[in-house]
């Protein structure tokens, strides 16, 4: 019986370490008094990347400022991306791709 009550409770227990959402994750910032952060990265050759930092600051609807940070960084080199597809052998076909940056945000 004890052996038959630890089965049943794996499930449960595997069902309730999954991921949650997060709860912090907002479609449209609220212009009422908030700082907007939108960070982009482009390509820009083979040797180098160039990452855009743009700041917009909100009260009672109105952008009241708005600033853009560029930097030109080390492009991080190419990888094999599998495309989802075989070939005629039945072997994946990979294409090169250019590696992208992880972006963190850090607020305190």
């Amino acid at each position: 019986m004890r052996n038959f009550l630890l089965l049943l409770s794996i499930p449960v227990l595997l069902y309730s370490c999954g991921e949650d959402k997060p709860n912090d994750v907002v479609k449209q910032p609220s212009k009422d008094g908030s700082v907007e952060v939108g960070i982009t990265t482009d390509h820009l050759n083979t040797d180098k990347d160039v990452i855009k930092i743009t700041y917009t600051t909100w009260v009672k609807n109105v952008a009241i400022s708005s600033k853009t940070v560029t930097d030109t960084v080390p492009a991080l080199g190419m990888y094999d991306a599998e495309t989802g597809t075989t070939d005629a052998y039945g072997d994946p076909t990979t294409v090169k791709a250019k590696k992208e940056y992880e972006i963190y945000v850090t607020v305190k």
